[in-house]
């Protein structure tokens, strides 16, 4: 397929109890993926913060110099609830992976889709993006890779991770400035976001950064002598309704 696109799509964010699920979309011509391994462009997790931030601001500025795109989209904490009090998370992260990548504006180009799959069944989630996506891959002559570990295997999957990590880790500096102490990378095996957590639990509702449908949460609650967490309401510090309703 001459001209052919590569798409790798990635999230960073999902497991933690508190903070955004990064989602982010990368596009470039396959002939230019030997740039990416020249750069060093890998998993963001093979990666220390500094060379991810490096790496971003390459990614970045060779964007704008060789037409290569990119999207990202952050689900609040908010959001997260509301949609998995309708879907389960591997549904939400369906319908983010298919946003950002109908966002770009290749669809014309044809190419290969590359996922990495956050379903257990990889050809699954292929398939459910795919369905989410019909219109915009009839566009163009389209094949898509949904596997598990793409961030290691394809080059575009490990850009897209290293935008999404670097948007979710600098999300999760805001976060601290807005609240005034650190809560650590937001898995409850990091000491600090266990500290983190009992102060955002304090008030007569978790704060609106923790994920209130996380069973971490409910259960600290419920030791606090609250009962059932409170169910999140529409424009609890993230999107108005449930992602699902709103990127279509």
């Amino acid at each position: 397929m001459s001209g052919m696109w590569l798409i790798g799509v990635d999230e960073a964010g999902r497991g933690p109890v508190l903070g955004p699920l990064v989602v982010s979309a990368f596009a470039l011509p396959k002939d230019d993926v030997s740039l990416l391994i020249e750069a060093g462009v890998k998993d963001s997790k093979q990666l220390s913060p500094v060379k991810r931030d490096e790496l971003f601001d390459w990614i970045s500025t060779t964007a704008v110099e060789r037409g290569w795109q990119y999207q990202v989209h952050k689900s609040s904490p908010a959001s997260i609830d509301i949609a998995m009090s309708l879907e389960t998370l591997n549904e939400h992260e369906v319908a983010l992976f298919a946003h950002c990548v109908k966002r770009l504006q290749c669809q014309h180009s044809g190419g290969v889709l590359q996922l990495d799959a956050c379903d257990v069944n990889a050809k699954r989630f292929g398939i459910k993006v795919g369905q989410k996506l019909r219109h915009w891959l009839d566009s163009g002559e389209w094949e898509i890779d949904s596997r598990h570990g793409a961030d290691v295997l394809f080059p575009a999957v490990a850009a897209a991770s290293i935008i999404a990590k670097v948007e979710r880790d600098r999300a999760i500096e805001e976060i601290e400035l807005e609240i005034g102490f650190p809560i650590g990378s937001g898995y409850t095996s990091d000491a600090t976001t266990k500290q983190a957590l009992a102060k955002l639990l304090e008030g007569h509702r978790p704060h609106s950064q923790l994920r209130w449908r996380w069973e971490t949460v409910k259960s600290a609650w419920s030791e606090l002598g609250k009962g059932e967490v409170p169910t999140r309401q529409s424009g609890d510090g993230g999107e108005p309704k449930p992602s699902q309703q709103t990127l279509w």
